[in-house]
């Protein structure tokens, strides 16, 4: 496959998944309306997007790092202040938005540091030349979504917060077991000599 050809199949499986993406949320907003029980469900969803705020400078980090690091190093110095990150990030939703479960407030927070966990191993893997397994397994969450939560609403569950909550927190394990599944050399991906 050419490099143009495999660019635009790339930017055609993105726009598709943030065609899926509009739906989840259009999904959302059909179950559960604009009501307290979707606020609800916002405020967990909104300390993973929160922490997940940073993935992008993580992304550019472990890819300077890789050009002169392997993975375990590049992750070994990121993750740490990732992890603070999450904690902080966490701690002021806790502060401010009060919310109703303890146990979801943090297992949305270490959901969105699994998302840094992620992104570093995706970038790892696309710069190794598994652009393609990697690159799909960024876009799982958002394909694996609407099923689910198409799955919650079929059950009809008096409250569906947890549930719909946790198919989001559980969405990085599920991405971090398929990457690891991605075998490739943990080189040094220099770029020059």
């Amino acid at each position: 496959m050419t490099a143009s050809r495999s660019t635009w199949l790339a930017f055609g499986v993105s726009g598709f998944a943030a065609l899926c993406g509009l739906a989840r949320h259009a999904l959302i907003l059909h179950l559960l309306g604009l009501s307290s029980i979707n606020d609800r469900l916002q405020v967990y969803l909104a300390v993973i997007y929160g922490v997940s705020m940073l993935n992008e400078a993580v992304r550019l980090g472990t890819m300077n790092l890789l050009q002169r690091d392997g993975l375990p190093k590049a992750m070994a110095a990121v993750l740490p202040l990732g992890l603070l990150f999450a904690i902080i990030t966490t701690a002021i939703f806790a502060w401010q938005l009060r919310p109703d479960s303890a146990v979801l407030l943090v297992a949305a927070g270490v959901s969105g540091w699994l998302n840094m966990v992620m992104i570093q191993m995706v970038t790892h893997r696309q710069r190794a030349g598994a652009f393609w397994p990697a690159h799909l397994v960024s876009l799982m969450p958002t394909l694996m979504r609407l099923p689910g939560i198409a799955a919650v609403a079929a059950l009809n569950m008096a409250d569906p917060v947890p549930a719909l909550a946790w198919l989001h927190f559980v969405l990085p394990v599920v991405q971090i077991g398929i990457l690891l599944l991605v075998r490739v050399e943990d080189c040094l991906l220099y770029t020059s000599p």
